[in-house]
């Protein structure tokens, strides 16, 4: 996940991919990332958690639950995923 902090909307902007090929969620957050990213899956925030990345834009989530179930969601917010 790549957070644009301080934006005029909060949202997901959808997935995007790096020079290095990565693909990552891009979001602009007005609030805490897990209250829009919880907000947007309709998931509870207690299910998300910072994998690495803490004190970046960039971050790795770790999303607890069922892992299609959550693959759906995302596609769903995004768009499909590869």
């Amino acid at each position: 996940m790549r957070l644009t902090p301080k934006a005029r909307r909060a949202g997901v902007r959808g997935i995007v991919t790096d020079a290095d090929g990565a693909a990552y969620v891009k979001a602009g957050v007005t609030a805490p990332w897990y209250k829009l990213l919880a907000r947007e899956l309709r998931l509870p925030a207690s299910t998300m958690a910072i994998a690495s990345g803490a004190t970046v834009r960039r971050k790795t989530v770790q999303i607890a639950g069922d892992p299609a179930d959550i693959k759906k969601r995302l596609e769903l917010l995004c768009g499909e995923i590869q």
